[in-house]
């Protein structure tokens, strides 16, 4: 069973437990509501638990890219470098920082969807 199928039936067990919980106390039966309230606690720490196993470790400086110790402002510096070289070679400048923006989008979209 997969990460996300495990989170799933346990949000569905978490969700199911609060109309429990409000009904039972409802009728008087204070018992059924603690253990509702308890099955719904458990399920919350599993689905912490999960997330916590599942996603990766986020590390602190997330502004430069993974391995190169470079920031911001030396990536902006150094892509720029790049781009002036391929132009520079005979590159259409104007594709060039058309293709630069669509490879920004692509990452976005892909670190967008990591993120679900």
């Amino acid at each position: 069973m997969s990460a996300a199928a495990v989170r799933r039936a346990v949000l569905v067990v978490f969700l199911a437990c609060i109309p429990a919980m409000i009904v039972s106390s409802a009728q008087g039966v204070t018992g059924a509501a603690a253990t509702f309230g308890l099955v719904a606690a458990a399920a919350s720490v599993v689905l912490i638990v999960t997330t916590a196993v599942t996603t990766g470790r986020i590390p602190p400086d997330t502004t430069g890219r993974p391995g190169t110790g470079l920031g911001d402002e030396e990536q902006g510096r150094e892509l720029e470098t790049r781009i002036g070289a391929l132009v520079a070679g005979g590159a259409d400048e104007t594709e060039v920082r058309s293709l630069v923006r669509e490879a920004v989008r692509l990452g976005r979209s892909r670190a967008a969807g990591d993120r679900r």
